[in-house]
This record gives structure tokens, sequence and C-alpha cells, in this order.
């Protein structure tokens, strides 16, 4: 995926320190990575001792962060916006790209909601109302994230697009991964 997306930064007309900045400069992009950094951190800097529950719940919601969230949630979010632009018949090498991406990202997603359901059902000791409530906080707040993120990335809106729309996607996506996690749906929206 870097390389592809490599490629596409050499080939549109990008400021790439503008664009690399982005993630510092603009307060909606450096909360998201900030979310996702202190997951990671968690998960690569940290000893997880998978032996006790609190270790296992520092597992699921690292899984419920990298995978349910950023593959599931934004990177969807994402998706759409690309995808769009081949809809209308533009930027179409670009929207193959991004199919192929879609279905690596899909695979990740599956994974890890098999993975979080398979750790739960080995796990009673996790299977409290707290833990699940601070779960879903979790994806709540991530939508609320990505609300934020699409607002500023898209002030006035563009070809048909504007965040408005973009963000009911959004929550239609995050009604699908609480479901998927054996959650009632939270928004109740359409796609």
């Amino acid at each position: 995926h870097c390389m592809s997306f490599e490629y596409v930064l050499e080939t549109f007309p990008i400021d790439r320190n503008e664009a690399y900045n982005a993630h510092v400069d603009v307060p909606s992009m450096a909360r998201k990575e900030e979310f996702e950094v202190s997951f990671i951190r968690r998960m690569t800097e940290e000893t997880l001792d998978i032996t006790t529950t609190a270790g296992k719940q520092d597992f699921i919601r690292n899984l419920v962060a990298y995978n349910v969230i950023l593959e599931g949630i934004w990177f969807y979010s994402g998706f759409m916006v690309a995808l769009s632009f081949r809809q209308r018949n533009l930027l179409r090498n670009f929207g193959s790209l991004m199919e192929w991406v879609v279905r690596d990202e899909s695979l990740h997603l599956k994974f890890g909601l098999n993975l979080i359901l398979t750790v739960l059902e080995e796990n009673p000791d996790l299977q409290t109302e707290e833990f699940a409530a601070e779960i879903k906080k979790m994806i709540t707040d991530a939508v609320d994230m990505e609300e934020q993120y699409n607002n500023d990335l898209l002030p006035g809106g563009i070809l048909g697009l504007n965040s408005s729309y973009i963000n009911q996607y959004v929550k239609y996506l995050a009604d699908r991964r609480l479901e998927e996690l054996g959650f009632e749906p939270e928004y109740k929206v359409t796609n």
C-alpha cells in the first residue's frame, strides 16, 4: 500500500511536505493519529501479559483500535471518497488501485473481528458490562474523530461529496462494526 500511495503522491501535483505535515498541523488528524499511536505503542513497546484479564482486555482494545476502527471504519471512509471518483469515470486507475487495497483491508477487518470474538468466547472473564461499554465508547469516540476529520477535509465539499454525506456513511459503518461485535446499532442511519 505504501508504494502505491507513494506513486500517487509522485503522480499528482501534491505538496508532499504539506501532505505529510497535515498529521501534525490539522488537529482532527493529529487526534486520530495519537489515538492509534497510543494503542500501537502499547502493543509494541510494552510487555503485554495475555495470561491476565487485564492483559487480555488490552489485547482486545488494541484489536478494536486497529482492526475495527482504523481498518474497518476510518479506512473505509477514505475508500468511499476515493472510489466515488471512479464511479463518475474519474481517476479510474486510482480507483482500481483502491479496489485492491479495499480487498486487503477487508481481510484484515474480518481477521480482527474473528480474533476478537474468539478471544471473548474463550475468556468469559472479559465479558462484563463495563468492558463492553468501554469498547462501544471507543467506537463512538472514533466516529466523532472521523466526523471532525471529514469536516476539516471537505469544509465546502467537492464534486458531489460533502462531509455530511461521508459522515452518514461513517455512522453506517460504525453500526455494522458494532453489530459484528454483538452490539445494537448506535446511529441507525442508511447507507
